[in-house]
């Protein structure tokens, strides 16, 4: 895996006095990357246990990995 992604203060900030009427998303886009690469190394990169700590379904989850581009492709020989 490659170093966590790190998200400043200052972004989460910015989203906010964008006034866009959706912040919250925004900003809650910024953090789910990082939050779900800190819980993937916490668990040895363990999906299922990653997924629990967050409450999340694992098909949940891979599917956010797919989206944030973490999700390791199967190597087929």
């Amino acid at each position: 895996m490659n170093s966590p992604t790190v998200v400043s203060l200052s972004q989460i900030r910015d989203e906010l006095n964008l006034n866009s009427g959706n912040a919250h998303a925004n900003v809650m886009a910024l953090l789910e990357k990082p939050l779900m690469e800190q819980a993937l190394i916490k668990t040895y990169g363990n999906i299922t246990k990653a997924a629990e700590i967050l409450g999340m379904s694992r098909c949940t989850f891979r599917k956010r990995l797919e989206i944030h581009g973490l999700l390791r492709k199967k190597v087929t020989s």
